[in-house]
């Protein structure tokens, strides 16, 4: 997690939000290609086997 992450997750602590905001923003996966490679979401594995299926 980025400094930066970190400190919207102190943020959003502090200022009381529920626990549900704290917890998605904390789980969110990076954007982009490289969030969808190095996730560990069952679903996006689901979509890598299949589009790994459709290329070979």
């Amino acid at each position: 997690m980025a400094v930066a992450d970190y400190d919207r997750s102190l943020e959003l602590e502090q200022s009381g939000a529920p626990a549900r905001d704290r917890l998605t923003h904390i789980w969110e996966g990076e954007p982009g290609l490289k969030g969808w490679l190095s996730t560990v979401d069952h679903k996006e594995y689901g979509k890598r086997y299949i589009a790994t299926a459709f290329l070979f």
